[in-house]
């Protein structure tokens, strides 16, 4: 059955009226399935600072946090679109906006007939019913609290020995919050079509699917680094890793040393405890895995 995604309220509210006008705020049905957006958001003078939070609540009992809660700096992200998870929410609305420029902001923004297409979102969600929340924030700097990422395990293994051996795979203690990974894969022929399947599972009486399970052509990405949530790995252990050029691969690859920046989590995390498993293919066959268990605390 085809996904669908149906807009079921809209509730814009100005937190300061003398610099932010809600005009219009309201969906229109159009079928069962679809109804639009409208929004007409008239600000009253220049705004040349401009911060974003989002967070995005699933229904259980209420209204929960669920997968995301960050801020960015809007005006930033205007001049240079990096940030994956924002810029996947930000193609999903240009089309419908007048958000389309750099800083400063004035006069009547408007949203038209937005409505969503499944289709265009790279963010595999469960069926159930949501609540985005989009706080806009006008010269005003939020506070952050430290968060710590720690790898706690990592486990690899060779599905295929005669092409491809695991020569190390371990985690160095460096201090309390801090372990190192480092990762010496020989592969023995050229590999000329590499896929890779990425899961990340979150501990709860046992560790269960949470965010992402997903297969992506990694010859292609290469290439094209154009997947936002494999860039987010990627981004991660580039700077640390041989795993910088296009195919084909063969001989020697290595992530040494590896430690996970916070800062450079492009993707907010529930605090927890992780599992990310990643299966390499070639020619579509499992090859190996490197599995890596870690902890979240902001």
């Amino acid at each position: 059955m085809a996904a669908f995604c149906k807009m079921t309220n809209a509730v814009c509210e100005s937190s300061n009226k003398s610099w932010v006008i809600i005009d219009k705020c309201r969906l229109r049905a159009i079928s069962r399935n679809k109804t639009t957006f409208n929004a007409d958001i008239n600000i009253l003078y220049p705004v040349y600072n401009i911060h974003l939070r989002l967070q995005l609540m699933k229904k259980d009992n209420g209204y929960k946090p669920w997968l995301f809660n960050y801020t960015i700096d809007g005006c930033v992200f205007m001049r240079q679109q990096r940030h994956p998870v924002f810029k996947m929410f930000w193609l999903i609305l240009r089309d419908f906006s007048t958000i389309n420029h750099t800083c400063p902001y004035q006069g009547n923004q408007i949203v038209k007939d937005f409505y969503y297409d499944p289709t265009n979102l790279t963010l595999p969600l469960p069926t159930g019913d949501y609540l985005l929340l989009l706080t806009w924030i006008f010269d005003k700097k939020p506070q952050f609290a430290a968060a710590v990422c720690k790898m706690t395990n990592a486990i690899c293994e060779s599905r295929n020995e005669s092409w491809v051996t695991i020569e190390k795979c371990r985690l160095r203690a460096v201090s309390r919050t801090k372990t190192p990974l480092t990762i010496e894969v020989m592969v023995l022929y050229p590999a000329y079509q590499i896929h890779v399947n990425a899961q990340l599972l979150k501990k709860a009486n046992g560790y269960k699917p949470w965010l992402v399970n997903y297969t992506a052509d990694a010859c292609a990405f290469m290439r094209r680094a154009n997947h936002p949530f494999i860039k987010i790995i990627y981004d991660l252990i580039k700077e640390y890793s041989t795993i910088n050029h296009t195919c084909p691969y063969v001989a020697r690859q290595m992530l040494k040393d590896f430690i996970v920046d916070p800062a450079k989590l492009m993707l907010p995390l529930p605090n927890g405890e992780y599992l990310l498993l990643l299966t390499w293919m070639f020619n579509k066959k499992p090859q190996f895995v490197t599995n890596v268990y870690f902890t979240f605390r902001d």
